[in-house]
C-alpha cells in the first residue's frame, strides 16, 4: 500500500476528502499500526513529519480540513 490516510476522532470528512485526493484508503488511527503504508497522513493528529508519516493538524477543524487540501 502506497498511502493510507489516518485520522482522529472528529476529523473524518477532512480525513475523506483526502482520501479521495489521494485516491487510498482511510483508518482510524486506533488501527493504524495494523496496516503498513509506504506513506501514512495523519488528520488531526499532532506530530513531526518524517520516515513516511505526515501530519495535518491545525487549532480547529476547519484548519486541519485546510492542511489536508
Amino acid at each position: 500500500l502506497d498511502n493510507l490516510v489516518v485520522y482522529a476522532d472528529g476529523d473524518v470528512g477532512a480525513a475523506l476528502l483526502l482520501s479521495f485526493k489521494l485516491k487510498c484508503p482511510m483508518i482510524h488511527k486506533a488501527f493504524a499500526d495494523t496496516i503498513q503504508a509506504k506513506s501514512k497522513h495523519w488528520v488531526g493528529v499532532q506530530g513531526t513529519n518524517g520516515n513516511g508519516n505526515f501530519y495535518y493538524a491545525g487549532s480547529d477543524r476547519i484548519e486541519t480540513a485546510k492542511l489536508g487540501l
